[in-house]
């Protein structure tokens, strides 16, 4: 179920108390589980749809919603949830109860859904039980008298913290790379999803499938340069819904990730190993601009990935791809070099702070360079499988340069055998650091997810 950033007033108003009692469990629930095992919105959603058994799509969508939003603007929600109700005293009330707190502040004071104040505390006393509920009665009334605090009576750093619901470190960090109206304009646009993007996939033959996904109330628009990848104009209904979906029509990808895979020019009966392979969308996007031929080597660590893969890959008619577990910053089990690797490593996410609002609230210094410590050692991997004239195509959801520039530029320094190919085509922004043969996108210049793509040849031995 894709992301939902907002609603006609009529989905959620004519709904009965019912109804708001699983809204309001699964919100609520979702955001207890992010917070518990720092799961993303999605896996805590769907951990919480299964837990609680919930079926009604209206319910599950509105769920969405206040569980990613509130996510999104966790840290003026908690400022604001701090004003009303001692710190002391938000400690002692357990897990479900903090994040109802917090969901009532996004649903009252963000969205300014006073209107709908009844519902949503008699939704919450069948979800959360009487007594659970009765505790927190008192701080319901004043959290509906909050006002929002106006940003600019704030300090510099807060002020944006608040302007962007972000980390002040991090902002600070976007501003020392990118200059200040850069690194703000990125920090702002991802206060909402990016446009959502398919890709339609010629291994499953189906005549005139735009013509049926229009049908099915879905609207698309072509992207240039990028054959087979369509802009979501409007969805009357969640993608994964419709039959095109389900009988491997179209899949649900971003432009970016698409770009990673369409520079690497892929052809017919090359032998690519795909790196951190799951979920399956760039082994799958391969096995369409190979027609199926050649052979694919899908290798990732998590079999609970791997089993995402599997079904990607065969509800896709991929039928040139052989998967392997295995964890790539080890040796691997092979004795072939490739044409191609496609790597595409763990990484912050922070390209993907629009989608992914829980990952800004999960990064840390540390994580940083614990992700970049992965990446160099998945990168040598790589290049241990490479032939002579192949190529790397090493790409991240993430627009920081620990990440990206200055992981290739270490990598590049340690190995002279390996050098920065231009990218074709090439619709982003040049690489930093002097690597302007790499590719940059941004969600405010490009409407996708940020992402870095770097294509290195092996020359020599």
């Amino acid at each position: 179920m894709p992301y939902v950033s907002s609603f006609n007033t009529w989905e959620y108003s004519a709904l009965d108390n019912s109804r708001w009692e699983d809204i309001v469990a699964v919100a609520v629930e979702a955001l207890s589980w992010m917070e518990l095992e720092g799961l993303s919105e999605r896996q805590a959603f769907f951990r919480a749809v299964d837990q609680l058994e919930v079926k009604n799509s209206r319910s599950l969508r509105m769920a969405l919603l206040i569980a990613v939003e509130t996510t999104r603007r966790l840290n003026m929600i908690n400022h604001l949830l701090h004003s009303v109700v001692p710190g002391s005293l938000i400690e002692q009330f357990d897990l479900g109860q903090r994040n109802l707190l917090r969901a009532f502040v996004y649903w009252t004071v963000i969205r300014g859904q006073g209107k709908d104040l009844l519902p949503f505390i008699e939704g919450a006393r069948r979800a959360l039980g009487w007594e659970a509920t009765h505790q927190l009665e008192l701080f319901f009334g004043k959290i509906s008298t909050i006002k929002q605090h106006r940003a600019e009576d704030l300090p510099d750093d807060r002020k944006i913290a608040f302007d962007t619901f972000n980390q002040p470190w991090f902002i600070q960090y976007c501003i020392r790379t990118f200059g200040r109206s850069m690194a703000l304009n990125y920090l702002k646009s991802t206060l909402k999803p990016p446009p959502a993007y398919i890709r339609m996939n010629p291994l499953v033959r189906q005549e005139n499938s735009r013509s049926k996904l229009e049908a099915e109330g879905v609207f698309l628009e072509p992207i240039d340069q990028l054959e087979n990848v369509f802009r979501v104009l409007h969805a009357r209904h969640p993608i994964t819904q419709t039959e095109s979906y389900k009988a491997g029509v179209v899949h649900i990808q971003d432009k970016s990730s698409c770009l990673s895979t369409a520079i690497a020019g892929i052809s017919e009966d090359q032998n690519i190993l795909d790196l951190c392979a799951a979920p399956g969308g760039k082994t799958s996007h391969m096995a369409q601009l190979m027609c199926n031929r050649g052979e694919i080597v899908s290798v990732d660590y998590s079999i609970r990935r791997m089993n995402t893969w599997k079904k990607t890959v065969e509800r896709l008619g991929v039928e040139c791809a052989n998967p392997i577990i295995a964890d790539g910053q080890r040796e691997l089990p092979l004795t072939r070099k490739f044409d191609l690797v496609m790597l595409d490593p763990p990484c912050t996410s922070t390209g993907s702070l629009g989608k992914i609002p829980s990952a800004k609230w999960r990064l840390t210094r540390e994580y940083l360079q614990q992700m970049h410590r992965i990446q160099e050692r998945l990168l040598e991997t790589a290049s241990q499988q490479v032939a002579i004239d192949g190529y790397i195509v090493y790409s991240t959801c993430s627009v920081t340069l620990d990440e990206n520039e200055l992981t290739v530029r270490d990598f590049l320094r340690r190995h002279p055998e390996f050098s920065l190919v231009t990218q074709e085509p090439f619709i982003g922004s040049k690489g930093l650091l002097g690597l302007e043969q790499c590719q940059r996108l941004f969600q405010h210049r490009n409407e996708c997810n940020g992402y870095f793509i770097a294509k290195l040849r092996r020359t020599s031995e």
